[in-house]
């Protein structure tokens, strides 16, 4: 019996369509009118109706299904994790696009749940109750140095107690990950060119594509999301509000670039991470075509 193919989508938040996931203003419209930020994203969908992200116009370009398994806050691991959970789904033919995340989360023990999962030390919700940060590392450690031990929901009080396990995870967090960014992402990306290897020769169009060409930050580029300069248009860019995750532009121009990784068959191309301005000038040179 013939089974038509599908296009699987792996990553964070900007697999996801964090902020600009029009599915979830249409299923929750209440929630975008009453706080702030939802009003922001409210009116963004307003001046651009029917927007797509970059998963869903990679899926009607190549006229297929959509499976799209991103999840905000995932770190590399875990989504390693969700395309092997997977894999036993895929079909020759089907198509398989893996982002994966910045070094900063990573996998660890969620006492309360009794399960291993992503510790996703960039994102206040998944640590804290109500506690937010400024969006810097150096902001981040300071925050988390600043919380008191009831503030963490992620550690029960056996053994050594919640205070003593919030700060040392802060002392792995930056002096084992912060540290050495690039040889983090290095072994990350090493495990992802194998499994796409792996994944074409069992006949699955596979594809990998490098977090640093939009999480610069976080492997020694100077790039702030308020500053403009980044590879594929934010929501900044195009708003003036919001952070980093792709804007409508930018959705664009990321289907646009996987486009191109597709006609030149760059399963895994490493002139992402060796030489990141050549993409920057590959996309300057879409970008006056849209």
């Amino acid at each position: 019996m013939y089974m038509e193919n599908k296009v699987w989508t792996f990553g964070d938040s900007f697999t996801e369509g964090t902020l600009c996931n029009y599915s979830e203003w249409e299923r929750e419209p209440d929630m975008y009118d009453t706080q702030q930020w939802g009003v922001k994203t409210r009116n963004f969908y307003k001046k651009y109706p029917g927007h797509k992200n970059w998963t869903t116009r990679i899926a009607e370009h190549l006229d297929l299904e959509l499976m799209n398994r991103g999840s905000s806050g995932d770190s590399s691991d875990g989504i390693f994790n969700s395309v092997i959970k997977n894999a036993s789904n895929f079909k020759k033919g089907d198509w398989v696009f893996i982002l994966d995340s910045n070094p900063i989360r990573f996998m660890g023990i969620n006492e309360s749940k009794k399960i291993v999962e992503t510790i996703n030390m960039e994102e206040s919700y998944t640590l804290f109750d109500g506690e937010g940060w400024k969006y810097t590392m150096n902001g981040l450690l300071e925050g988390l140095s600043k919380l008191k031990p009831n503030q963490w929901k992620f550690w029960d009080n056996t053994t050594i107690g919640k205070e003593t396990k919030a700060k040392l995870l802060i002392d792995y967090a930056s002096e084992f990950i912060l540290n050495y960014p690039n040889i983090w992402s290095q072994y990350h990306i090493e495990k992802f060119s194998n499994l796409v290897l792996f994944l074409n020769n069992m006949g699955v169009n596979a594809y990998f594509t490098w977090s640093g060409l939009w999480n610069s930050r976080y492997f020694g580029g100077d790039l702030k999301f308020d500053q403009g300069g980044y590879i594929f248009k934010t929501i900044y860019d195009e708003f003036y509000w919001g952070d980093d995750h792709f804007g409508y532009e930018g959705n664009i121009q990321f289907f646009e670039y996987l486009k191109h990784k597709i006609g030149e068959k760059q399963f895994v191309n490493p002139t992402e991470w060796e030489d990141m301005e050549s993409i920057k000038k590959l996309m300057d040179k879409k970008r006056d075509l849209l």
